[in-house]
């Protein structure tokens, strides 16, 4: 997965992540969940099997900082794109539907 350069930082190792695992979490969240379906980032990262060997605050973390990537990618690169590929509620980015 791509790492635009305006994507904020969550946590210190959030590049690294996001650019060895991204693929795999955003890949797994858009076959486990419906669209549509407005669903806590908390629900999700606790959900996806990829994320399970993290401990639970972590898994939070690094679910957010995927979002994080893929919604800076959206805003540098939106004719990739067509439609968002998700909608986020609240300024936290707590919850989501895609």
């Amino acid at each position: 997965m791509r790492w635009p350069a305006a994507t904020p930082l969550v946590f210190s190792g959030g590049q690294r992540f996001v650019e060895q695992r991204g693929d795999e979490v955003w890949c797994e969240l858009c076959d486990t969940y419906r669209t549509d379906v407005w669903i806590t980032v908390q629900q999700a990262a606790d959900e996806l099997l990829c994320l399970s060997p993290y401990s639970p605050r972590t898994r939070v973390r690094y679910l957010t900082q995927v979002l994080k990537a893929v919604q800076a990618d959206v805003k540098e690169r939106p004719e990739e794109y067509g439609l968002e590929p998700f909608s986020a509620s609240g300024k936290y980015l707590t919850r989501f539907k895609l």
